[in-house]
């Protein structure tokens, strides 16, 4: 697919510029259109890297990458229009929207005693003030990785790195860091199975309804608002858990392979259980390794496969839409296309979103794309 480049789109005059990107709109659309689901490209933001879609499906959380100061953007998906931009010194390790939509939790990176640590931060985005989390020193949560829920409360992920037995998750108020409840992360009747948290995988729902971990073969669901277990699973015995995802409370969906690399996996698939209850849904023989998304009503996957094309020395970002009830791909089309050289397969990384409503796919790497879905009636 032909990219269009920053640099470009200045020294082009108006009529050039305008050419250029109609060829590009419809060379995605005949490429997307060949199944029975048609995808038309409606909006590009170069060089941002989506951080978060809110609760709501109306609005994306960027780094923008290209700028100075790598500012954080909140951009409204329908309009474009921007909300929210600011820096915060250093670069976003990470955000999330609490579920109003309308605040945002931003982690960024500082140091104490020569160590990592996290700073927490709450942007209320439509008045544009700012919450600062407690002095990094007395935060007892400071080395811990935060989620936002809702009414500024957080999901707090202790991963102790020695010893994932002595892990904990905990619900954790902002900024005061008030502890409002506590559970281990590891369940009592596996305290004897030895695991180590670099096998663990998390995935909170969209709708921050549920929260989904793994660790060694185990498969384990929370409610976020007391931590009670739903449910559990040990679904692939001879699969680990790559990446765990989840639209609503409705629905789960986790990626398994026996390998992190595609072209090294012998066998991958894609599970979808019932969010509540843990019942299987689908069973799909897909890889979902380097990234998939599920559609908010369960009936849409989107799966993300990276090609590394060794004749013309490039990795081809593309994108597989299926019919979860039939397996069939719907629609197939190209994310981007990345030359080879330093650091070309983590360019070439993508991660794809269905939006709440269910109406546009969103597809994030070194650009994001915004892509409306709809009946191919051809």
């Amino acid at each position: 697919m032909m990219v269009i480049s920053r640099r470009e789109l200045f020294i082009s005059s108006g009529s050039v510029l305008i050419g250029l990107l109609a060829q590009k709109i419809l060379f995605a659309q005949s490429i997307a259109a060949t199944h029975s689901l048609k995808v038309n490209l409606i909006k590009e933001f170069c060089k941002k890297q989506v951080l978060d879609i809110s609760p709501d499906g109306l609005s994306l959380c960027f780094e923008n990458w290209g700028d100075a100061g790598y500012p954080l953007e909140v951009v409204e998906i329908g309009t474009g229009r921007m909300v929210y931009s600011a820096t915060f010194g250093t670069r976003v390790r990470h955000a999330s929207f609490f579920k109003d939509s309308k605040s945002l939790l931003v982690d960024t990176p500082i140091a104490i005693k020569g160590k990592n640590a996290h700073h927490l931060t709450v942007v209320e985005l439509y008045l544009g003030k700012r919450y600062e989390g407690l002095d990094s020193a007395s935060n007892p949560y400071r080395n811990d990785y935060a989620e936002a829920l809702s009414d500024k409360m957080l999901l707090v992920t202790d991963i102790d790195w020695s010893s994932i037995e002595r892990s904990t998750i905990a619900l954790v108020e902002f900024p005061n860091y008030r502890e409002a409840k506590r559970a281990s992360f590891v369940l009592k009747s596996d305290k004897q199975e030895l695991s180590t948290p670099g096998n663990s995988r998390f995935g909170l729902s969209d709708d921050r309804g549920i929260f989904v971990y793994s660790y060694g073969r185990k498969l384990v669901c929370r409610r976020n608002n007391d931590l009670e277990v739903l449910w559990t699973r040990e679904p692939e015995p001879m699969l680990r858990a790559f990446n765990i995802i989840s639209p609503n409370r409705n629905y789960v969906a986790v990626a398994f392979a026996d390998n992190a690399f595609r072209e090294q996996q012998k066998d991958s698939l894609i599970s979808i259980y019932n969010g509540m209850t843990g019942a299987d849904i689908a069973r799909l023989p897909i890889c979902g390794t380097d990234g998939f998304a599920l559609s908010p009503d369960g009936s849409l996957l989107a799966a993300v496969e990276v090609v590394n094309y060794r004749k013309k020395k490039m990795y081809f970002t593309n994108i597989h839409i299926y019919d979860v009830k039939s397996g069939n791909i719907l629609a197939s089309f190209e994310h981007d296309r990345i030359k080879w050289q330093h650091a070309g397969t983590i360019k070439a990384a993508c991660l794809v979103y269905f939006t709440a409503d269910g109406q546009y796919l969103i597809s994030s790497g070194m650009n994001t794309k915004v892509w409306k879905l709809g009946i191919n009636e051809d």
